[in-house]
């Protein structure tokens, strides 16, 4: 069954037990999940990438003051 390839054949082995788990899931709404899943690795990469990028002067430690 095609579901099932898909899901077999994931890298990301918390979305294919999630997946799996699932027992209502449909070839759509399992392709969608993959997507969001891709989409939502790709933004983590681009925004950890950016943070990277951030440069810091220096950093002091103040006393806090009632």
């Amino acid at each position: 069954m095609i579901i099932d390839r898909l899901i077999v054949g994931l890298r990301d082995s918390m979305l294919s037990e999630r997946l799996q788990l699932d027992s209502r899931l449909t070839v759509d709404s399992a392709f969608t999940a993959v997507r969001r899943s891709e989409s939502v690795q790709q933004q983590q990469k681009d925004i950890q990438k950016d943070e990277k990028k951030l440069p810091v002067d220096s950093v002091e430690k103040k006393k806090f003051v009632n």
